[in-house]
């Protein structure tokens, strides 16, 4: 009895690969191989915008943002998109799902509290059974601590960027500046400290250069005399 199940089993998986197989038969290695290459043009990418896209938006931002954002958002792109082909989205966020065409290829992420990790699936109608090619993006989260007054003067520093790839506290924020400010003063004593030697050393050899300073207009006039003596 037990093999007779097993028999079964058996036969509806042979029988259901023989309708996977009908029903991809159009869809040849050669096929997917062109397809996968023509996919490999497709670009994904965000972008900065500034002008907020929809202040009465309906979506759950996840709290109060206005203090955050003051009009900047993420935009999201997957550029190059072929006539036959669509991409499948998913993200680690709200596990929204939805898909973009070359008629449809951009989205806003305006969750910028949060890093967003996305999962673009790319397919086509040629071969709609096959994933071509599998991307993920990761948009960072919006830095609160770059308006802080401790980043002027500290623009270029990391911590101080208006976004941030990874999740930054406070104290990591304050460990990052008192060592940038750190080095900056090692640096502005190290040469305060170079000039204070030269000069030192000047001050204790003063006579050497004076008598290179001599020895140097010395040899200037003899230059000049001999110049007019060769005119003349």
């Amino acid at each position: 009895m037990k093999a007779f199940k097993y028999f079964i089993f058996a036969f509806f998986v042979f029988v259901g690969t023989l309708l996977h197989v009908r029903a991809d038969e159009n869809c040849s290695y050669k096929d997917q191989a062109a397809l996968i290459k023509q996919s490999s043009n497709i670009q994904f990418l965000y972008t900065v915008e500034q002008d907020y896209p929809d202040p009465n938006s309906d979506l759950d931002l996840g709290g109060d943002d206005s203090r955050f954002y003051k009009g900047t958002y993420l935009k999201v792109r997957v550029l190059n998109i072929p006539d036959n082909f669509y991409v499948n989205v998913e993200n680690d966020f709200n596990e929204e799902e939805f898909v973009l065409d070359n008629n449809n290829c951009e989205f806003d992420d305006l969750a910028l509290k949060e890093i967003i990790n996305y999962k673009f699936s790319v397919y086509s109608t040629s071969c709609p059974n096959v994933v071509l090619r599998l991307k993920t993006l990761r948009t960072p989260m919006y830095n609160e601590y770059s308006e802080s007054s401790y980043c002027k003067g500290h623009e270029d520093l990391k911590v101080c960027n208006q976004f941030y790839n990874d999740k930054l506290t406070y104290n990591k924020f304050i460990k990052a500046i008192n060592e940038a400010t750190a080095n900056e003063k090692d640096k502005e004593e190290e040469k305060h400290n170079f000039f204070e030697r030269i000069l030192s050393w000047v001050y204790k050899y003063w006579y050497i250069f004076i008598a290179i300073l001599g020895v140097a207009i010395i040899t200037i006039i003899v230059i000049v005399v001999i110049r007019k003596r060769r005119i003349f």
